[in-house]
């Protein structure tokens, strides 16, 4: 029984390590895409556009592949027109108990079209203050603050 074991395992060990063997020589040549932020896509077009090689939209997936001159490849996700809409009603409907940002918000501060442009679509600002007040800030890491939000109160129909 000992012999049977060890005759029929040497045949499993060669499989598995040619299996292996095989599996990371196919695998290692293919290039690795990475996941970026549609924020730092926009960027990237901004400050270093040269630097873009091509850019396939897909509506359907609501993805963009991008491949850049050096090779690199990413892929970024953008959101629909429903998910849009359906924040904004959360935020009308004071869904969130607070809502945490970690750039000010306000149109006149550097990050405040950001929010709008990049992030959570237009009118993202507007449906915040609308329904949110701002009741605290944190003092964060040197790149970061933490704006709170919490809903304001709501005046009952008829006053």
């Amino acid at each position: 029984m000992n012999r049977f074991l060890r005759s029929a395992l040497f045949p499993v060990v060669v499989i598995t390590l040619i299996v292996w063997l095989g599996t990371q020589t196919l695998l290692s040549h293919k290039q690795k895409t990475t996941k970026k932020t549609l924020s730092g896509l926009i960027t990237l077009v901004r400050t270093n556009p040269s630097s873009i090689g091509e850019v396939v939209f897909s509506p359907n997936k609501q993805q963009i592949a991008v491949q850049l001159t050096s090779g690199e490849k990413f892929n970024v996700y953008y959101p629909t027109e429903q998910s849009q809409a359906d924040l904004q009603k959360k935020l009308d409907d004071q869904y969130f108990r607070a809502v945490i940002l970690g750039k000010d918000i306000h149109y006149n501060s550097t990050w405040g079209p950001w929010y709008d442009e990049v992030d959570f679509g237009k009118g993202f600002i507007d449906h915040v203050l609308a329904n949110y007040e701002l009741v605290d800030h944190h003092k964060g890491t040197l790149y970061m603050d933490y704006f709170v939000y919490r809903p304001r109160k709501k005046n009952p129909p008829g006053q």
